[in-house]
């Protein structure tokens, strides 16, 4: 059972490093997209801003014919006055060329600032087709960066699919099985160590009785009670994932060092406190 489950842990290795090796691919796609989402909203508000760009040249464009029109007017209205003969028509010419001449002023103010608009415009529209272009620019090397990480991927791809192949047939099929059923349900490893009481697929505990088992089983596989994922005894080390760590080498205790006797007092030392006992014992029979 433990060939088994240390095959089923390779398979397991294999299938790991097809997705790290698809996820390459999946970030530079995925890379891509989102700038061929940007560029297609910079495009799209390009195109707004040349259309109300052309609209304002038009604008402008009306406002200087009529420009040029009221001024003719004007001319046209002096030249009149030359040939009116009453007062009354006269003064009515001149409030007619006045107020062409307002009119003319207002004009004048409008198309300064849509001459103004006009220019901001442009401006603008040249900005935004630096940006459009400089994204198109890191878009196509995106794109020949997805090329080559295709290439390289599909290569190792197929490396690896061949020695996934020649797996298969030495695994028993209901483990097979089994592998695959919990592969489309979870994410990452399904074939787990357990250690000291946790599994390492949830990190949920297992009952005491279910670790024990796994210590000592050879006949059948064993499922954690909490994900369900096929668990071994970590120090099988099935998936090289619980290397064997040495254990430290024993401290030595140091000897105790013997304890040195004590030393004799001095001679005149001793001689002078026998004479102070000899002196207590006499005043007490006194």
């Amino acid at each position: 059972m433990l060939e088994q489950l240390r095959l089923l842990c390779e398979f397991q290795k294999i299938d790991l490093a097809l997705e790290e090796i698809e996820s390459v691919r999946k970030v530079v796609a995925d890379e891509y997209s989102a700038l061929q989402v940007k560029l297609r909203e910079l495009e799209e508000r390009f195109a707004l801003l040349e259309e109300q760009g052309s609209d304002l040249v038009s604008e402008s464009n009306e406002l200087e014919s009529k420009l040029a029109l009221d001024n003719e007017k004007i001319q046209r209205s002096e030249a009149k006055l030359l040939e009116i003969k009453t007062t009354e028509e006269y003064e009515a010419g001149l409030r007619e060329i006045e107020n062409k001449r307002i009119e003319i002023e207002e004009t004048e103010t409008a198309i300064l600032e849509k001459s103004e608009l006009v220019d901001r415009s442009k401006l603008a529209i040249k900005e935004m087709s630096t940006q459009i272009e400089t994204l198109r620019s890191q878009g196509e090397t995106i794109r020949q960066r997805y090329e080559q990480v295709s290439i390289e991927t599909d290569a190792r791809k197929s490396e690896t699919a061949k020695s996934k192949e020649g797996l298969i047939s030495k695994i028993d099929k209901r483990y097979l099985a089994r592998y695959e059923f919990l592969k489309k349900h979870r994410q990452g490893a399904v074939v787990v160590g357990c250690k000291d009481y946790v599994c390492t697929g949830c990190h949920m505990g297992v009952p005491p009785q279910l670790y024990y088992q796994l210590q000592r089983t050879n006949d059948e596989y064993l499922s954690c009670p909490s994900c369900q994922r096929i668990i071994f005894f970590f120090k099988h080390n099935l998936d090289g994932q619980f290397p064997p760590q040495e254990e430290p080498p024993p401290v030595e205790e140091k000897p105790k060092r013997a304890k040195k006797p004590a030393k004799k007092k001095e001679g005149k030392k001793v001689e002078k406190e026998e004479q102070e006992e000899k002196e207590d014992v006499r005043e007490e029979q006194e």
